[in-house]
């Protein structure tokens, strides 16, 4: 079974070299999954983030 990790909106906009603001833009825009905790604060899926940069659109990785 792959691991599941959890992490934080400033992780995963490191990881992909954007601003934290890019990646606000792409939740609210793109559907770029994510959940959010009880303090409203995102929270993405490793594995959801990976398959997101997957996904089949042409356009789909414009970091």
């Amino acid at each position: 079974m792959p691991e599941r990790r959890l992490l934080s909106l400033p992780e995963v906009a490191d990881h992909l070299l954007v601003t934290p603001e890019w990646l606000r833009a792409a939740v609210a825009t793109e559907g770029f999954p994510c959940a959010f905790d009880a303090g409203d604060d995102a929270l993405f899926d490793l594995e959801a983030v990976r398959a997101w940069l997957r996904r089949p659109n042409p356009y789909g990785d414009e970091t």
